[in-house]
């Protein structure tokens, strides 16, 4: 498996972890699409 850095800038780092808790549907679609990079 080749992992890749996925890099954040610090207010939507802050975004992701506001969505983990307040729409865990985003948060896992978007956990999908950093999968598919």
């Amino acid at each position: 498996m080749n992992m890749k850095k996925v890099a954040f800038e610090p207010d939507a780092f802050e975004k992701l972890g506001q969505w983990a808790i307040e729409d865990k549907k985003v948060f896992k679609k978007i956990l999908e699409l950093i999968k598919d990079i």
